[in-house]
């Protein structure tokens, strides 16, 4: 059987998009998403990291802004670069496959959320295999 892992996080923007082209032409997309929640009586922030990749990365770059509410889902995964220091470190990120914009509270639309945007698969090592069915469960 095949693995496989999925988040769904909703959060606001935590810094405005950054697109880049890489070789092909494909558009990039990096940014990073807050969460919040209580824990204990203090309010404890998650910071995740995302990549969106191919033209729904300029939709995003072009209408989202820091402190915007999003949804987004995707797959996981670890990246390993080095500091500033040279100490090598691991972030866990987001290859996103689908994000919605949500309405904030200065919206006059009233709340809610826009359709999702299916978005296109990167080209690299994130895109998740096909799922072998014809294996017996192991329950």
């Amino acid at each position: 059987m095949s693995n496989f892992a999925s988040v769904t996080i909703v959060g606001h923007l935590g810094r405005d998009v950054d697109t880049k082209s890489l070789s092909d032409g494909t558009t990039v997309a990096n940014f990073s998403i807050a969460t919040s929640r209580k824990r204990g009586g203090n309010e404890v922030t998650t910071w995740w990291r995302a990549d969106l990749f191919g033209k729904r990365a300029d939709v995003l770059a072009q209408y989202a802004k820091k402190g915007d509410p999003l949804l987004i889902q995707g797959e996981p995964f670890m990246r390993t670069y080095t500091d500033k220091d040279g100490s090598e470190r691991q972030s866990l990120e987001v290859a996103v496959t689908d994000f919605a914009f949500l309405k904030g509270r200065n919206d006059d639309s009233g709340g809610g959320y826009a359709a999702p945007h299916q978005a296109s698969k990167p080209k690299a090592d994130f895109q998740a295999p096909a799922a072998d069915f014809d294996e017996e469960l192991p329950f």
